[in-house]
């Protein structure tokens, strides 16, 4: 693969999980990671939210240090931290109840400027798998300046991990999308159990079944092969 690359990903660890086999893959290539919202409070270690905060954006700068990437960090607050006390208001989200128009203004005007800077030659952004608010606002975002810019970039959607193990979310993300999607596979194969130890990293984010289950799903898509799923966006 040829060019520069930029990973949007909504928070800490998106990137790892879902495309972590293709930066492996393409280790020699230009690859930027950008956190949109890496302030976040979330963790299956620590109750402590001030914690919680640290070691996540320690475990993200360990994480893309073994991936070789160039990381950007924003410090955009989560979801939980804007107001969404409840994770059914975070997952399945609708549009019709957006609220945060400032917010998007900003996701909108950091990413702007971050293209301008890279200047990258592909785009990887959220598919919007379990439509978190979140991810479905990078998305959106992204789309809107493609729209908007009219850039010669390839844009591609990636399946957000562990969030693509639930089929019924899957196949419902797939029929919303607001643009049409061409299906296409990375081949991971020999990457899996490097992706696996650095996503053993994120001991504030995910457990070792969860990583299992990644792996496992990785390679029941393509019989023999490990794959990531990513569909590019047709204009």
């Amino acid at each position: 693969m040829t060019g520069k690359v930029l990973i949007v990903s909504p928070h800490p660890d998106d990137a790892c999980f879902s495309l972590g086999g293709f930066i492996l893959k393409n280790h020699e290539a230009d690859i930027t990671v950008w956190d949109v919202f890496s302030q976040q409070e979330y963790s299956v270690a620590s109750s402590n939210e001030t914690d919680a905060k640290e070691q996540i954006k320690r475990e993200e700068e360990a994480a893309m240090q073994a991936l070789g990437v160039s990381l950007v960090m924003d410090d955009l607050p989560e979801a939980g931290l804007r107001g969404y006390a409840r994770l059914s208001d975070i997952l399945n989200f609708s549009f019709a109840d957006f609220k945060e128009k400032q917010l998007g203004e900003k996701v909108y005007d950091r990413f702007d400027y971050l293209v301008e800077k890279i200047n990258p030659d592909i785009i990887f952004i959220p598919l919007g798998c379990g439509a978190h608010v979140d991810h479905l606002i990078t998305r959106e975002v992204v789309l809107d300046w493609r729209h908007s810019q009219r850039k010669n970039v390839r844009l591609f959607l990636y399946e957000e991990l562990p969030y693509g193990l639930n089929k019924a979310w899957m196949n419902q993300t797939l029929e919303s999308c607001p643009c049409k999607l061409k299906e296409s596979f990375i081949e991971i194969d020999g990457f899996t159990q490097r992706k696996a130890e650095i996503m053993s990293l994120y001991k504030s984010q995910i457990k070792d079944r969860e990583i299992r289950a990644v792996i496992t799903h990785s390679g029941s898509i393509i019989q023999g092969h490990n794959i990531e799923r990513i569909w590019e966006a047709v204009i």
